[in-house]
């Protein structure tokens, strides 16, 4: 059974689906009752539903009135707001709104910006801001109106608010200018209604209105008389009409306006004035000598008008007052003022309207400090100064003294309330005393002053005194001369200021020529020829009182003037051995006086001419032959002197070289030589007989010989190899050159000598010698040898010692033998063993053959030939040469002497314990020093240098030079762009410029120190300290426990075995950690002071752990941290004692991998990072 319930839930459906519409609708019900068998009966009704009503919003709203009297405000928001039916009131608020009266009485009001009325039947009004509201539209649509005949559509009112009060303007309401005005459109029907117009003010008053109506078609005027109701009215007969208004006196045209465009009006307003319709304000009190703002909403309250009011031509009495230009004022009262101000103004409603005001300010009284006033009394004696005399107080309070100091001087003071008394406890003063006193009023405020209190004794003159004499002066005659007195010519013991003046001594004035300043005490003047002579001039200094003087002497002379160089010195040429003349030219010098010239002529340096050369003053001409040995340059210097003074010219004299060859012919008788032997011959010996006329040095050279093959050994000497089994005469041909072009051809000749050989048995012989060159055969131990004269020598298969006699020792043979020589020259060959040559006293000459020979010459000069083979050479007479041709083996020198090594020797050991040198060449070679102080220098090549036992320097020099450092005082030198270098060290050592590599050995604990560039720096096996320095260094700790510290650069740190530790700073650059411990000690990285936890940024890069000093370019990057565990250090720490464990660094890393690092620069966290990260880094660290 369906209920009312039933029927009334059907209604409201109805209802709820018209909630979206935005008109009235009806809807039918048909209700159908059955009575349950067959009946059944139908009836209805209809059901009017009202849209539902939507709430004004702040945005673009439709909104819809009822037929009741209603009042909408639109608020905010472009609206369209429909009144419909009832006497409404439709308010549009801020934005562009549509306001639509419908049926009614109805109020419009649009509000700021443009809004558009169209109005319906019925009396409306519209309310409109002048100025304010925007380019309104009031539209009067009659077109779809169905009045009754006579019917009129009611007084349509238009209150103007704000209208400018001006009566003798006309105020016009038109489009297109910059005030705001409303648009009449006024659309007419064909049904020809009466439309009834009133313009008003916001307070009501009638704004008067006239027009005259001028059909097109059918021409009639309407007179402003015609009205309806009292009100105007227009009459329409089609709406192609065309109205003119007029003004009051409906004659003169004011505009006009057509029927569906934008119409004028005009009208002649009237403005009310504002009026004080409230209570003033009461401003509040000031404060004596303190600013006060005046607000201009305090000085409007009370004053009431529609339009906007505001303050103008505000004044007020006992101060300065200033606009701020924002609604207030700043008053300043003058200064100590207090009691009332007054305070006018007007008010303005901008329209016209002003009316006057006024009002008052209230300032409180303050007390004020009182006021000291510096005094200032002269007495010698105890003085009582009244110092209240002249101290006020504004509010006339009681003053007294409650302190006296002296602040300057001395004395005694002492104070009562009102005054200071001053004692100066002795004699003759004549100082000044300052005494500071503070006074007090009765409120506790204080004010200080001093009195000067000044001495009245005045001390005897003192007169001024001389103190340092005047000096003697020369003036020239024709030029300015001047000379000012010294500071401390006179002193005054008063410290009175001086006056000067001058005269002669005689007390009459100064010549006209001289004149003193007494400002600057200066005298200047030039005297004539005339003048010259001796003047004693007294200078006199005065004080005022008494005065003091002193005299010197001006001497004015004839200055006699210096000889000139008139016509310049031209160079000079000769050669040697011819004769040379030169006579200077007559104006070489001048003299303006005319004085007599004497001339001298010596070199440029002062010293004497050389002997060949002379020079005569009298005719001023240089001569002399050059001879062979002046070729040169000579810079010669010639003086002219008169009495006084002198000047002097240099000039080039070059003498050209005459080279003159050699001459000579061989005077040396040269020994000797023996049959298949080796002859060595000395190039002075070559040189023997000849001379040079020049003295030129003179030089051997392209020495040949028929019967043997010549080396040159580049020492001076010359080895001769004799043809085989050649005996007989052996010419020499050579040629001497004097380096000069000078050359001369030389032939020479020597004998060579067969040998008389003596030979034994294969047993122990006696082995009979002569007279002659003899040659014994040595092949038993026991073989002895007897010699009568001669060079003899010894063949031996045998080691060998030579007897007295025997002077030369050939080794035959393979065997390794030792052949020793005596106290002669001796010559000692070896054979194709490893021979040991050993000679004594004498100036011997060694030749170790094939094999690796040890050589030693003894103590004589000798020359060691080591020949093919590793050959060692014993050196101890700075005259030892030893000689080794190229591709000879690597040879050793042993040197008891400082030592350079010759060509083809690689190797230099220093014996002894002198403090020796050792020099190398230019080979790869190895120097070593004895246990004393060496100097070492490799020279070319790539070196090896070892001091040994010394405080050692060692210089390495060109090529990639290794040094070995075993003591605190060597010295590593090496220059830039020579090699790379390295340093092996037995001691802590800090390498020096310009060096690589440092390698320590042994197994002390040692410091490793690099230099400013990429060094290579390895440990031994001790806990080492190795130290990078600046450049991009690569460090290895070896196998202790080492610390490992980049510095500064992009270092890579490889720590080894052992618990290592890793230094990082700030500044150390971009550093790469090669942690390798396979049985995971305990290795850190240690940050060093000024670097916190919340500075380090940790994040994965690849395999490798970076850790950066955020802001920074600073950071390790820990390589194979997330491949290889054994690779990761265990910890790491702060300066402050902080640590992160290994365990730990993930944590940091992924809560940093949400952020990026910090630029360069930010050296903190920003607040998100800090908000981030703060707390896991405090619970990790």
């Amino acid at each position: 059974m369906r209920t009312l319930s039933t029927y009334l839930q059907v209604l409201q459906s109805l209802v709820m689906n018209n909630n979206a519409a935005t008109s009235i609708t009806t809807r039918h019900i048909e209700i159908t009752v059955n009575d349950g068998l067959a009946d059944s009966s139908v009836t209805g009704f209809n059901v009017e539903i009202q849209p539902a009503p939507v709430l004004p919003t702040q945005n673009d709203d439709v909104l819809l009135g009822t037929d009741a009297a209603d009042t909408i405000d639109a608020l905010a928001g472009n609206d369209s707001v429909d009144g419909l039916a009832g006497d409404d009131v439709l308010i549009g608020g801020d934005g562009n709104d549509t306001l639509i009266g419908g049926l009614g009485d109805d109020i419009l009001t649009g509000g700021l910006e443009t809004d558009s009325y169209q109005l319906g039947l019925g009396d409306d009004t519209v309310i409109y801001h002048y100025n304010q509201d925007g380019a309104d539209d009031i539209i009067e649509d009659l077109t779809g109106e169905q009045l009754d005949a006579g019917m009129s559509d009611g007084i349509e009112t238009y209150k103007i608010f704000n209208v400018p009060n001006n009566p003798n303007i006309v105020w016009q309401i038109q489009a297109g200018t910059t005030e705001y005005k409303p648009n009449l459109v006024l659309t007419l029907g064909e049904n020809n209604p009466n439309l009834g117009l009133k313009l008003s003010d916001e307070w009501g008053d009638s704004l008067p209105v006239g027009w005259q109506g001028i059909v097109i078609e059918d021409f009639f005027t309407r007179n402003p008389a015609d009205s309806t109701n009292g009100v105007p009215v227009i009459t329409a007969a089609s709406a192609q009409d065309v109205f003119v208004f007029y003004s009051d006196d409906g004659v003169t045209e004011i505009n006009r306006l057509t029927g569906q465009e934008i119409y004028d009006t005009y009208f002649a307003p009237q403005n009310q004035a504002p009026v004080l319709a409230g209570t003033p304000a009461t401003l509040t009190n000031g404060t004596e000598d303190t600013v006060y703002t005046v607000y201009a909403g305090d000085l409007l309250q009370g004053f009431s008008d529609v339009d906007v009011l505001s303050v103008i031509n505000l004044q007020a009495t006992n101060g300065i007052l200033t606009d701020n230009q924002d609604g207030t004022y700043t008053f300043t009262p003058n200064a100590n003022f207090n009691g009332s101000v007054n305070v006018s103004y007007q008010v303005t409603d901008n329209q016209g309207g002003i009316v006057d005001a006024s009002n008052s300010i209230v300032f409180n009284a303050v007390n004020d400090a009182p006021i000291a006033k510096d005094d200032d009394v002269s007495s010698n004696n105890p003085i009582t100064i009244d110092v209240l005399a002249n101290d006020t107080d504004l509010e006339g309070d009681v003053l007294q003294v409650i302190e006296a100091d002296i602040v300057q001087g001395s004395g005694i003071v002492s104070f009562d309330g009102t005054s200071v008394t001053y004692d100066p406890a002795g004699y003759n003063f004549n100082s000044t005393v300052l005494i500071e006193y503070t006074i007090q009023d009765m409120n506790g405020l204080t004010s200080t002053a001093s009195i000067s209190v000044h001495g009245a004794y005045i001390p005897p003159n003192s007169a001024p005194e001389p103190l340092m004499p005047v000096e003697n002066q020369r003036f020239v005659t024709g030029v300015n001369n001047s000379y000012t007195l010294a500071p401390d010519t006179f002193t005054d013991l008063d410290g009175d200021d001086l006056t000067y003046s001058a005269a002669l001594a005689d007390g009459s004035s100064l010549p006209s020529w001289l004149v003193f300043d007494a400002a600057t005490q200066t005298f200047s003047g030039m005297p004539s020829n005339h003048d010259s002579g001796l003047y004693t001039i007294e200078v006199m200094a005065s004080d005022g009182q008494l005065s003091a003087s002193q005299t010197f002497e001006i001497n004015a002379y004839i200055e006699n003037r210096p000889p000139m160089v008139s016509e310049l010195l031209q160079a000079q040429k000769t050669k040697e051995r011819e004769a040379f003349s030169y006579q200077l030219p007559v104006n070489a010098f001048i003299d303006l006086d005319s004085d007599v010239l004497t001339y001298t002529a010596t070199l440029s340096d002062g010293s004497g001419l050389p002997s060949w050369l002379t020079f005569d003053a009298t005719t001023q001409t240089f001569s002399g032959i050059p001879t062979d040995n002046d070729a040169g340059e000579l810079s010669i210097l010639v003086r002219a002197r008169d009495n006084d003074y002198a000047a002097e010219q240099v000039f080039k004299l070059t003498i050209d070289n005459v080279n003159f060859a050699p001459t000579g012919s061989p005077t040396a008788s040269l020994v000797d030589a023996q049959e298949n032997g080796i002859y060595q011959l000395q190039a002075d010996q070559l040189l023997e007989g000849f001379s040079d006329a020049d003295g030129d040095t003179l030089v051997v050279v392209n020495l040949s010989a028929d019967h043997a093959t010549v080396q040159n050994n580049s020492n001076g000497t010359f080895t001769l190899t004799l043809q085989d089994n050649y005996n007989g005469l052996l010419q020499l041909s050579y040629q001497i050159i004097d380096g000069q072009g000078g050359i001369i051809s030389v032939q020479q000749s020597l004998s060579v000598v067969a040998p008389i050989k003596v030979v034994g048995t294969t047993g122990g012989d006696l082995l009979q010698g002569g007279t002659n060159n003899d040659t014994y055969v040595v092949n038993h131990y026991r073989d002895l040898i007897v010699d009568d004269g001669g060079i003899d020598t010894v063949e031996s298969e045998l080691s060998y010692q030579l007897r007295e006699s025997v002077e030369n020792l050939t080794l035959l043979g393979a065997s390794n033998l030792s052949g020793i020589g005596n106290a002669a020259d001796n010559i000692l060959r070896g054979n194709e063993g490893k021979n040991r040559l050993l000679s004594g006293g004498g100036f011997d000459t060694l030749y170790g053959g094939a094999g690796g020979d040890t050589l030693n010459g003894g103590a004589g000069a000798d020359v060691m030939y080591g020949g093919a083979g590793n050959d060692t050479f014993t050196v101890e007479n700075a005259d030892d040469v030893v000689v080794e041709f190229d591709n000879e083996g690597f040879d050793t020198v042993n040197s008891f002497i400082s030592y350079t090594l010759t060509a083809n020797v690689e190797r230099l050991i220093l014996e002894g314990s002198d403090n020796l040198n050792g020099f190398g060449n230019v080979l790869d070679n190895t120097l070593n020093g004895n246990n004393a102080n060496n100097y070492l220098v490799g020279g070319a090549g790539n070196d090896t240098l070892q001091g040994k036992g010394g405080a050692d320097t060692l210089e390495g020099g060109i090529g990639n030079d290794l040094y070995y450092v075993d003591n605190v005082g060597d010295v590593v030198t090496e220059l830039l762009g020579e090699g790379y270098d390295k340093v092996s060290s037995l001691v802590s050592y800090s390498l020096t410029a310009n060096v690589e590599q440092l390698f320590l050995t042994g197994i002390a604990g040692l410091t490793a120190t690099g230099n400013a560039l990429n060094n290579v720096i390895y440990g031994n096996d001790g806990n080492n300290q190795l130290l990078g320095g600046a450049g991009n260094d690569s460090l290895n700790g070896g196998s202790g426990s080492d610390v490992l510290a980049g510095e500064v650069g992009d270092d890579t740190l490889v720590g080894g075995l052992g618990n290592d530790t890793y230094l990082f700073s700030m500044g150390a650059g971009r550093d790469t950690i090669n942690n390798t411990d396979a049985v995971n000690g305990n290795d850190n990285v240690l940050f060093d002071a000024g670097i916190s936890a919340d500075q380090l940024w940790l994040r994965q890069s690849g395999n490798d752990l970076d850790v950066s000093i955020i802001g920074t370019a600073d950071s390790i990057k820990m390589q194979n941290w997330y491949s290889d565990t054994a690779k990761r250090v265990d910890s790491f720490e702060l300066a402050d004692g902080k640590v992160l464990l290994a365990t730990e660094v993930q944590t940091l890393v992924e809560a940093m991998a949400a952020f990026a690092p910090p630029p360069l620069g930010q050296t903190s966290l920003n607040t998100e990072q800090q908000n981030a990260l703060n707390a896991v880094i405090a619970a990790n660290w």
